[in-house]
């Protein structure tokens, strides 16, 4: 399959399936309390942290390595599977642990609930790497658009019938076994693991692997560190109205981010031996990453800010608040996300370890002292915490490693940056007419999102250009070029 194909499928499978958990995300948060909606957003937090662990490393070598002989894959497949279930059994032994940090004995049985999903994810683990190596993402995005699909029925079946924050967990575990059933079914080619494992065929693996997997786990915990900090101090009601925005905002990341990095990962890993090439190919993602998630982000902050209470009702008044401002920070993610995937891909794996080890000093540093001042200091400290990261991203490993220079890589920023400015600046500014006039604030923002949008892509055909250029290009089945 050409690049430009993997981009669309990966594209059109994530944007359905986080289409349908924002809307499931919303309907949840209309049956749920709020504090009941912070314990599903600890729980996610802890299980994510494990799962980064767990499907990283050796899974991840099947990409890295070009030369995976048929052995070597059954004896990988089995060590991805005991690393599953080791996962789960984690999970259960640690319940009681949260349940009491936390101060909240429902966590407990959450947790060994959704610690589930980790083992049964494990079984279709290496055969959904083994697609996107070969970008085969048209067989990927069914699977899990089922899974995605068999979640919502589970979820809105249970909630609707009150069993409150346990719904999201049963939802995510049946969601597991229907893309694992579904997997083997269009993912295996007939391929069947032997019925053996030999530490002899994983032996030469076992480098990356554990630089993999310590990279992964540092890296997860600084995307969760925030909610797991925080939640020592915030109440319930603190916990569960941050973690709606940051939950909502991460369910819309989930379907723009994975398709720059699942499909940039193979693409720079086959420039791997001209770095400065796979540098070009990271700017470029970078630029086609930051056109997207700066107006989704910055658009939805604003749209939240008005109407969000109105959708879910007042007991949000305090999420909503705080949207604009985790919206923001969301926006300064999607500048460094790329940079782990391009490390990987070069081969850069103790230098990813370093630079994600450092981030997260920085990150927990970050949490611990915004949570101090409540969830808006937080929110802020976490978004002035990603700012500085991209420029000391760029200054220590970029500019050294692929010699990419301090215009060309602001460049990528700027052009969309200015753009989606005006953008927002226009819709909060005809929101704000339009409800001073009398209006709702739903049909407002959908106005006011619809006269910033002309004012964007007005923006991006005067500044951008490159980037609709390329869009085209993918559109019309042509492979994105370098930057």
């Amino acid at each position: 399959m050409s690049a430009a194909r993997a981009v669309r499928w990966t594209a059109a499978g994530n944007l359905v399936r986080s289409l349908t958990a924002v809307v499931q995300l919303l309907l949840v948060a209309r049956f749920v309390s709020v504090p009941e909606f912070g314990l599903v957003v600890i729980t996610s937090a802890i299980v994510l942290l494990v799962q980064g662990v767990s499907e990283a490393g050796l899974s991840s070598a099947i990409i890295r390595f070009r030369d995976v002989t048929e052995g070597e894959r059954s004896s990988l497949y089995w060590a991805n599977v005991a690393l599953g279930a080791v996962s789960t059994v984690v999970v259960a032994l640690l319940s009681p642990v949260a349940a009491r940090l936390y101060d909240a004995e429902a966590l407990s049985g959450l947790l060994q609930i959704a610690g589930v999903s980790l083992l049964i994810n494990s079984l279709w683990l290496q055969l959904r790497v083994s697609a996107e190596r070969d970008l085969h993402f048209h067989k990927v995005a069914p699977v899990e658009m089922l899974g995605t699909a068999v979640n919502f029925a589970v979820t809105m079946g249970l909630v609707v019938n009150g069993f409150g924050a346990a719904s999201v967990v049963w939802g995510q575990v049946a969601s597991a076994g229907a893309a694992a059933i579904a997997a083997w079914i269009v993912l295996g080619d007939g391929w069947r693991p032997g019925l053996h494992f030999r530490f002899s065929e994983v032996r030469r693996f076992l480098p990356y692997g554990r630089d993999m997997v310590l990279v992964n786990a540092i890296t997860s915990l600084t995307i969760q560190a925030d909610m797991l900090i925080s939640s020592l101090f915030f109440t319930p009601v603190q916990a569960g109205s941050y973690g709606q925005p940051r939950d909502l905002n991460t369910r819309v990341m989930s379907a723009i981010t994975p398709v720059v990095n699942r499909v940039g990962l193979p693409l720079m890993a086959a420039s791997q031996s001209d770095v400065r090439n796979a540098g070009a190919i990271y700017l470029n993602l970078v630029r086609l990453n930051v056109s997207v998630c700066f107006p989704v982000y910055l658009f939805l902050g604003v749209a939240a800010f008005h109407a969000l209470p109105s959708v879910l009702g007042a007991r949000w008044q305090e999420a909503a608040q705080l949207f604009p401002v985790i919206a923001l920070w969301f926006a300064a993610r999607s500048v460094v996300s790329p940079l782990g995937t391009f490390l990987a891909a070069i081969g850069r794996s103790r230098l990813a370890v370093a630079c994600q080890l450092g981030f997260l000093v920085m990150t927990a540093l970050a949490a611990w002292g915004g949570a101090q001042g409540g969830p808006f200091w937080l929110a802020a400290a976490m978004t002035l915490t990603y700012v500085v990261f991209a420029e000391i991203a760029w200054a220590l490993v970029l500019r050294p490693v692929a010699g990419i220079g301090f215009p060309e890589y602001h460049a990528v920023l700027v052009r969309p940056g200015l753009c989606v400015a005006a953008g927002v600046l226009v819709m909060a500014g005809a929101v704000m007419a339009l409800k001073g006039v009398g209006a709702a604030p739903l049909p407002a923002v959908l106005v006011g999102g619809a006269a910033g949008s002309l004012v964007l892509a007005g923006g991006y055909l005067l500044l951008n250009r490159d980037v609709v250029r390329q869009a085209i290009s993918l559109i019309g089945g042509r492979r994105p070029r370098a930057a």
